[in-house]
């Protein structure tokens, strides 16, 4: 990680990688698995096989053939990534936002049914650095996330991290899906890995402007997120 005084950039070496656990008996432990951050998985589950699987301690072994993975919580616009590096979930967890600010430029254009490995994340913690985040999403948002930041100083960490969306309602009514065919258009079946790590958003609440709502621009573009951290591992004999 390059710590500069305004901004903070980190990169993920990308890597292609898949989950994998065994269906019915206990998940094997993870022995050389040292993690530098405590998974919070809660919002979110896998369905393979017809079955749903439930992280364990924060993580979800589940076997490397196609999957989905389900969100469950209340917030709108789920979006995922994947690394092999465990750097994104540890920097998160260091900072000790729960929730943080995005823009909704974060959502990358992906081939459907495709979970790419994004390698690219930026955090910007001083009050220099979220004016430049905010006046790049447009005119009017430099004050509006200085606003909200005054409002509520634990919400001061703006980010910007490329994420796989496209999340679809599931038939329970309650719960999102995104199916998973593919690791950056690998089949899951080829994919060769111990373990991975995933990160979760989803959107709390939209901001645009009223300036810009007042002109007709009302899409709203700063986006007030929470996040999660799981691991995601496959048995060697899935």
């Amino acid at each position: 990680m390059t710590i500069h005084p305004q901004v903070f950039k980190l990169c993920l070496v990308p890597a292609l990688i898949l989950l994998a656990s065994c269906v019915d008996s206990p998940p094997a432990p993870l022995p050389d698995l040292q993690l530098s951050y405590k998974p919070s998985c809660e919002r979110v589950s896998v369905l393979q096989h017809g079955r749903e699987i439930l992280p364990v301690g924060g993580v979800l072994h589940i076997a490397r053939a196609p999957f989905s993975v389900r969100f469950l919580g209340q917030e709108t616009e789920p979006s995922l990534v994947i690394s092999k590096s465990q750097r994104l979930n540890s920097a998160l967890t260091r900072r000790g936002r729960k929730e943080i600010w995005a823009s909704a430029g974060d959502f990358m254009a992906h081939y459907e049914n495709d979970l790419g490995i994004r390698d690219e994340a930026h955090f910007f913690i001083s009050e220099r650095s979220r004016n430049e985040f905010a006046a790049m999403i447009g005119d009017g948002y430099a004050q509006l996330l200085q606003s909200k930041v005054a409002d509520n100083p634990a919400l001061d960490t703006a980010t910007y991290i490329p994420k796989t969306g496209g999340f679809v309602a599931a038939e329970d009514g309650k719960s999102s899906m995104y199916k998973v065919a593919t690791i950056d258009s690998v089949p899951v079946s080829k994919v060769d890995a111990h373990s991975l790590h995933l990160t979760y958003f989803a959107t709390v609440e939209k901001y645009a402007p009223t300036e810009k709502r007042f002109f007709g621009h009302s899409d709203p573009l700063l986006l007030k997120t929470m996040w999660g951290s799981c691991v995601v591992a496959f048995s060697s004999d899935a």
